[in-house]
């Protein structure tokens, strides 16, 4: 991976939506989820990580 994409999700239940729709965007890969605080991290190349988190 060449790139990480860090997202703080509100409400917290939505970090699972947020990944959800970010694999689909772009092939990148999950690194951390956590439901509990919105933390959400992805990771892969520069531009599928950009592509993802916009």
């Amino acid at each position: 991976a060449d790139a990480i994409g860090i997202l703080t999700i509100t409400p917290s239940e939505a970090a699972i939506i947020a990944a959800d729709a970010a694999t689909k965007a772009a092939p990148v890969e999950i690194g951390f989820l956590d439901r509990f605080s919105g933390s959400l991290v992805i990771t892969g190349r520069v531009s599928d990580v950009k592509a993802a988190v916009t």
